[in-house]
C-alpha cells in the first residue's frame, strides 16, 4: 500500500538527516520525532515498525533528540514493542529503548531496576 511505502520512506529518509547537525535542528522545530513516535504507535505492518524503531535508534545521538522523542511517548511505546516481543521488531525497540534510557537515568531506573557504573547523574 502507498501508506506503509510513505511511512517506511519517512523512516528512512530522518535516518540520513540525523548525522547532519543543522538537519538535526530542524527535526526538533518541525515535530518530526514526533510523527515518527506516531508512525511507531500507530502502524500494523511489521516492516514499517522495524524501520520505525530502527530509526528511533539511530536518532538518539544526543540529549535533546532524546527528550524530544521522550516528550512524544517514544519510551512508553518501545517499553510495550520490547514486552509484546513482536519477532524481529523487539530487538530493534530494545536497542533504541536501551538509548532513550541513557539519557533519562530515572526512567531507566524505574525500568532496570539499577543504574550502571557509567551512569553519571548531573546537578541541576
Amino acid at each position: 500500500s502507498s501508506g506503509i511505502n510513505a511511512e517506511y520512506g519517512a523512516c528512512k529518509a530522518l535516518a540520513a538527516l540525523v548525522a547532519d547537525h543543522s538537519a538535526r535542528e530542524e527535526l526538533l522545530k518541525t515535530n518530526a520525532l514526533g510523527s515518527l513516535v506516531s508512525i511507531l504507535k500507530e502502524s500494523s505492518n511489521k516492516e514499517v515498525l522495524r524501520k520505525a524503531a530502527w530509526t528511533i535508534g539511530i536518532c538518539v545521538v544526543n540529549e535533546g533528540m532524546a527528550k524530544e522523542l521522550n516528550k512524544n511517548g517514544a519510551l512508553r511505546v518501545l517499553m510495550d514493542m520490547c514486552n509484546n516481543d513482536i519477532q524481529g521488531v523487539s530487538n530493534l525497540a530494545v536497542v533504541a529503548l536501551e538509548k532513550l534510557l541513557h539519557y533519562d537515568l530515572a526512567a531507566k531506573y524505574w525500568h532496570m531496576g539499577f543504574l550502571s557504573p557509567t551512569d553519571v547523574i548531573k546537578d541541576g
